[in-house]
């Protein structure tokens, strides 16, 4: 068995230090990328490892199972770990949230033959 965490959403707003997520600004983008493993631990470790946070700060949705991670970012997307500069307000930063889920995939190998058979009309 596989496990499979799907990236599907990014939602991104300029955030203000003082005034916090600016109206108006908010931009959804679908997306459609993939981490495989032999274990959901891997999956979720590698989801995290990719924002630069732990584990522990990925937040699960109790009602639907969903993974949000939320990052500030730059204009062009990087991450953004040094905020002095957004909290002085020399810097705009957006406030960015990324949404995930996580499944199970079960790989099943077929012959030549069976495959065949499966395609016949």
């Amino acid at each position: 068995m596989q496990y499979v965490l799907r990236m599907y959403e990014k939602v991104a707003e300029e955030d203000d230090f003082e005034n916090g997520c600016m109206p108006g600004t908010a931009a959804a983008h679908e997306m459609d990328f993939e981490f495989t493993g032999e274990d959901p631990r891997t999956v979720l470790t590698e989801f995290a490892e990719l924002f630069s946070v732990e584990p522990c700060e990925i937040e699960v949705d109790e009602w639907s199972g969903d993974l949000t991670i939320g990052v500030m970012e730059r204009a062009d997307g990087s991450i953004a770990t040094d905020l002095e500069d957004w909290r002085r307000g020399t810097e705009t930063l957006w406030y960015a949230t990324y949404r995930a889920e996580l499944s199970s995939r079960e790989t099943i190998e077929l012959s030549a033959k069976e495959l065949n058979e499966i395609l016949e009309c």
